[in-house]
């Protein structure tokens, strides 16, 4: 199966020249380095998956769906109906954070980890154009025992109730595995995943933006997920780690667990105010519910 504009073939000699650079095969362009080759080697694992996964659309066309390509991190599929996204995210990194957080404070932190995972969740769905529609999460833990720290856990179900109020979906619940052959114990990892849907229309294409488009800047709280490894560099020359004192009276740590704003109300006021967005439209494909609407539909050409 080849993408509606091509770019599945060019896309497929891409990942083979980098999968052979990263093999030895050809001559790197620049000085090993090995973080750089470690991206490289992400990057060119990435694209294979995304390869493989547009190959896979024929068995969705079935069902009466097609596979739409994004330049957000979320997986998109339409229909007659509209948009369908699905995003998944981890909290890991930012659950260390808070077990060393609350041999400080006293605090669990759990309902800001739930939030912050909900937000994540629903901030990549938005930026798509896709509201949130339900949210599930995954919770790993060693054993059982966990559960015994009745304040953690109820943080936990309080943070993410309030956040699925806050993006406008419902919480289908929390699938618990237990994990005591691979895990530490008292470790855990919380992560989740948010199914949404976009009305034609109103799905957003980062890729669009164009000279005379207005450009809104929006307050943020808190840090992403993805930048806490960066963080953890500089925590390591405080003088306090995550419990140094700054200007402000609050600890490195509490900023770090600040709740991470959600942003669903406002892009759901402007879609709804008529504020004309950087449309993306699907369906080159000749059979597709957007037949002649443009190119971004991964179908089979025929």
């Amino acid at each position: 199966m080849q993408h509606a504009n091509g770019s599945n073939s060019v896309a497929t000699l891409t990942v083979q020249a980098n999968r052979e650079e990263c093999e030895g095969k050809s001559t790197p362009s620049a000085p090993f380095n090995p973080r750089v080759q470690a991206a490289e080697s992400r990057r060119v694992f990435e694209e294979m998956c995304r390869a493989k996964a547009l190959e896979s659309g024929s068995n969705a066309r079935g069902k009466g769906l097609w596979q739409v390509e994004s330049g957000h991190e979320i997986h998109l599929m339409v229909n007659g109906n509209g948009f369908y996204g699905q995003v998944t995210r981890c909290m890991l990194p930012k659950i260390s954070v808070a077990e060393t957080m609350r041999r400080v404070s006293g605090k669990t932190y759990f309902d800001v980890i739930a939030h912050d995972l909900v937000a994540e969740l629903a901030n990549v769905s938005v930026a798509a154009g896709v509201m949130p529609a339900s949210v599930s999460l995954h919770l790993a833990v060693y054993g059982n025992d966990w559960f015994r720290d009745r304040r953690r856990t109820a943080d936990l179900v309080h943070g993410c109730f309030s956040a699925c109020e806050q993006a406008q979906c419902d919480w289908t619940g929390c699938t618990v595995t237990s994990q005591e052959e691979v895990m530490m114990p008292g470790a855990s990892i919380l992560s989740g995943s948010m199914f949404g849907l976009a009305k034609k229309g109103h799905l957003l294409d980062q890729n669009a933006v164009k000279a005379g488009d207005v450009i809104v800047i929006l307050e943020s709280a808190g840090i992403s997920t993805e930048c806490l490894g960066v963080v953890a560099k500089a925590v390591s020359r405080l003088p306090g780690k995550y419990a140094t004192m700054l200007p402000d009276g609050k600890t490195f740590g509490e900023h770090l667990l600040t709740p991470n704003h959600i942003y669903v109300d406002f892009v759901d006021d402007l879609l709804g105010a008529g504020v004309e967005p950087s449309l993306r439209q699907a369906g080159d494909d000749p059979h597709g519910p957007f037949a002649g609407c443009g190119s971004h539909a991964a179908g089979e050409n025929e």
